[in-house]
């Protein structure tokens, strides 16, 4: 909480007095990924707290499940309306900007959430599904790596350099 009021009034200074910006921003920059990391580490304590609660809450845990369709499809989608110039058409027919850049973010909004639900749900799931034909085969599947077969490949692999290795001679010893 501390962290975040700090945050806040650090972006305050700075959007008022103007004054030491290139190494204010980085300090800011730096609070920020620090912010974020703590309450990550909040946000898995017990159930009981608010944080966690907050943070599996339904609707968040929907938008996760479908989020990699979300980030693919919605830079399309923004693209296709700029193309074809949604944003005109919205404001002519809404009589007002302010109004169709409202009604632009539901539609994307609204199309996104579609698209990525079908092609998760029709398409993704079914590439998910295979993951357990690979399970073992690497640390990045959940399986632990193969362990080396003799103490000499144990002692080649931890002591040796990369351009030794690919030399094929002995590491120094």
């Amino acid at each position: 909480m501390g962290l975040g009021l700090a945050l806040l009034g650090l972006s305050a200074w700075c959007a008022i007095t103007r004054l030491g910006l290139p190494v204010l921003h980085e300090v800011r920059n730096s609070g920020f990924a620090l912010f974020f990391g703590a309450l990550t580490l909040l946000s898995l304590g017990p159930p009981s707290r608010l944080a966690p609660r907050l943070f599996q809450a339904g609707w968040l845990r929907f938008f996760g499940k479908y989020s990699y369709g979300l980030y693919v499809y919605h830079a399309i989608l923004s693209w296709f309306f700029r193309e074809q110039g949604v944003d005109g058409r919205l404001d002519a027919l809404l009589g007002s900007h302010g109004l169709a850049i409202a009604a632009r973010a539901l539609l994307g909004f609204g199309i996104s959430i579609a698209v990525a639900v079908l092609s998760y749900e029709l398409f993704e799931k079914r590439f998910l599904g295979l993951k357990r034909y690979f399970r073992g085969s690497s640390s990045y599947t959940g399986g632990a790596p193969a362990a080396p077969s003799s103490r000499s490949e144990s002692a080649l692999t931890l002591t040796a350099e990369p351009a030794s290795l690919i030399r094929g001679r002995a590491p120094p010893r």
